[in-house]
């Protein structure tokens, strides 16, 4: 995937962001989960997840990733929402990899107790939290070079 697209994050888990008519991002729990039909397309409405494995080459995150209080304060519980929104704001998209390896994108047997962050993030609406405060917060102002916001960047076609 990196060789073919040197300049996105490739993942080999992906999730498709869903938008609501008005151009909002709508529930998390409702976007399209391992979104892998897209293998190979380039995309700001894709999130890649650590499961599985990601690559972030060079130069794909922004500088403010290294905003360490901003991270534990907007979402402490969900790397991959600070690190979508650190690509976004740099201008790198997404593209999910073809998992050729034939590692299963999901989780290890046995780790997903009740502390887990999934039943924070997912089953208790945590992503939609940290989502909605990443938004108050970077979505204020234009990206550098695009005039537009986050989420008309994340909202825009494939």
């Amino acid at each position: 995937s990196y060789v073919n697209h040197p300049d996105c994050v490739s993942g080999i888990r992906c999730h498709k962001m869903k938008f609501s008519p008005d151009g909002n991002l709508i529930s998390n729990n409702d976007w399209y989960f391992c979104y892998q039909n897209a293998a190979g397309h380039e995309s700001h409405q894709f999130k890649a997840t650590g499961i599985g494995g990601v690559l972030y080459p060079p130069h794909s995150l922004h500088k403010e990733l290294f905003n360490i209080e901003a991270m534990k304060k907007l979402c402490f519980m969900n790397d991959d929402i600070w690190l979508k929104f650190m690509e976004v704001m740099q201008g790198t998209k997404v593209v999910p990899a073809n998992n050729e390896s034939g590692v299963p994108g999901w989780y290890i047997p046995n780790t997903q107790g009740s502390e887990s962050l999934w039943r924070y993030n997912d089953a208790q609406g945590g992503n939609d939290v940290q989502l909605k405060a990443c938004l108050e917060v970077y979505n204020n102002s234009t990206v550098p070079s695009t005039g537009k916001t986050i989420l008309e960047i994340m909202n825009e076609g494939e």
